[in-house]
């Protein structure tokens, strides 16, 4: 059998390098929490898409990059800073530093090295203002988030407001300004921290007790006001659609399809109030790991500006009769120009284009929602659906 690691009084395994090119990888991976880290990449890059045309795919490759090397950073000076309490905790115990597979010294080293590329990449390749963001998330994240999990149940609040962070990160390295489009997509990062957080502490309440970890759901023997949490925040995620579509951000279509996904976010945070068990909040958490990619890739596919066509669509630029310089028109195989004709294929086989478009018109190749949307009604034998009546309201 194998022999268990030699732990010092705090649990901690001594110090031994890797041997291996291999075994320095794994380490370095999981110091950087890979899969936590490809999820602030994402938002960042949803962050720099939603932007919207003409995309710079040298800007796009800038920030994938730099954010997630500052986010390797963040993780393991987090890690550097948690040995004592994650030797405690079963399900954090076999990370590197309390396991022994790398030395404190280096970690930071490692940490640092990821801190000042990351930085200088969003530097050179992006605008001050993508890379100070950058560092600011580095030193919430670390300085302040990391020992407030040992002070305060308030953490996971720092916590959230860290998470909203990378897709300003990345609107501002597009476009160089923030922006209440940037804003809406970091609300929804911020409150969908809650429902995923807490149902993962509930799960592992016991863990985190043990690791002295501050979680709300650890002092909450009847799981009530974690349900709270769990319905509360579930129900300010489903405003953010109707806000991007009333602000002029998005198509009609995203708040539409939205009511599938809130529903589903709501209904698991809803069985978890009327039965707060382990099993429940793992349906919670697998709930929030489906939401969170559908909401950003649904926002930024139904985003107005990707055609020019979008925009003059959009009831809001309409009503405001703002300006608006000429879309590009998109390079083929671009992002842009994929996105385009990916919207084209879904309007054709859309139900919702059969109710809003006169038998004639419809036939129409070249048609665009805009020339659709001004058809007189006695023109069409076809009674207008709730999207486009909205739509056409807005519009008068």
């Amino acid at each position: 059998a194998r022999a268990e690691p030699v732990r010092d009084a705090n649990g901690v395994v001594a110090a031994r390098a890797p041997k291996t090119a291999r075994a320095f990888l794994k380490v370095y991976t999981q110091l950087g929490k890979a899969n936590l880290s490809a999820l602030v990449v994402s938002s960042a890059s949803c962050g720099f898409l939603l932007a919207g045309a003409p995309v710079d795919a040298a800007g796009l490759a800038a920030v994938t990059l730099g954010v997630g090397l500052q986010s390797f950073a963040a993780n393991t000076f987090n890690q550097v800073y948690e040995i004592k309490t994650d030797a405690l905790m079963n399900r954090t115990r076999a990370r590197p530093l309390p396991a022994g597979r790398i030395s404190r010294q280096h970690a930071v080293a490692f940490g640092m090295a990821n801190a000042f590329a990351g930085t200088a990449l969003l530097s050179a390749f992006c605008n001050p203002i993508a890379a100070s963001l950058g560092v600011a998330n580095i030193v919430l994240y670390s300085c302040v988030y990391t020992p407030m999990k040992q002070l305060s149940i308030y953490n996971t609040h720092v916590g959230a407001i860290v998470g909203a962070i990378p897709p300003l990160i990345g609107y501002s390295a597009a476009t160089g300004t923030l922006s209440i489009e940037a804003g809406i997509l970091g609300a929804c990062l911020f409150f969908w921290q809650f429902p995923h957080f807490y149902a993962i502490a509930y799960m592992h309440k016991n863990d985190y007790l043990a690791g002295n970890h501050k979680m709300m759901p650890c002092f909450d023997a009847t799981g009530a006001r974690t349900a709270r949490s769990l319905i509360g925040n579930s129900l300010a995620l489903t405003t953010l659609p109707l806000a991007a579509y009333s602000l002029g951000i998005t198509g009609a279509m995203f708040p539409l399809e939205s009511v599938a996904f809130n529903t589903y976010m709501l209904y698991s945070a809803y069985q978890f109030k009327a039965n707060p068990t382990v099993g429940t909040a793992r349906k919670a958490f697998r709930a929030t790991l489906l939401y969170l990619p559908v909401f950003m890739g649904l926002m930024i596919f139904h985003k107005n500006g990707w055609s020019q066509e979008d925009h003059d669509a959009s009831p809001i630029a309409a009503l405001k009769a703002t300006s608006h310089p000429p879309t590009p028109v998109p390079e083929p195989g671009s992002i842009q120009d994929r996105l385009v004709r990916a919207k084209s294929a879904m309007r054709s086989v859309c139900i919702h284009e059969y109710l809003t478009s006169p038998p004639l018109t419809r036939l129409q190749e070249n048609a665009t929602d805009a020339a659709l949307l001004e058809v007189p009604p006695s023109e069409s034998s076809s009674p207008l659906c709730p999207v486009s009546h909205a739509s056409k309201a807005l519009r008068a």
